[in-house]
């Protein structure tokens, strides 16, 4: 039997305060980063609930930026995120 893989789509908002950009979400209340550089924000989202997902839920995600074609966000840095079931990684036996 195959097993359904459910792609879940979370939300990340991004602001600046006092010279920082903050990425948080309501989606994942443990998730916060900050950093003086966007692009490094932005680079590091994947990275960071990719890992939340792998500690808290036991499973091994893709993350990439998706996009909500039924309306525009209400803020400019409020933005959908694909987060992708993965196998999970080969066992390496000696």
């Amino acid at each position: 039997m195959t097993k359904t893989r459910i792609v879940e789509i979370v939300t990340i908002d991004i602001e600046e305060r006092e010279g920082l950009f903050y990425a948080s979400s309501v989606d994942l209340p443990e998730m916060l980063l900050a950093h003086h550089d966007i692009g490094t924000v932005l680079e590091q989202i994947p990275v960071i609930v990719s890992a939340i997902y792998e500690h808290e839920r036991g499973q091994h995600v893709s993350v990439m930026p998706a996009i909500q074609r039924t309306k525009k966000p209400t803020r400019p840095m409020h933005r959908p995120w694909a987060v992708i079931p993965c196998d999970a990684p080969a066992q390496v036996s000696a």
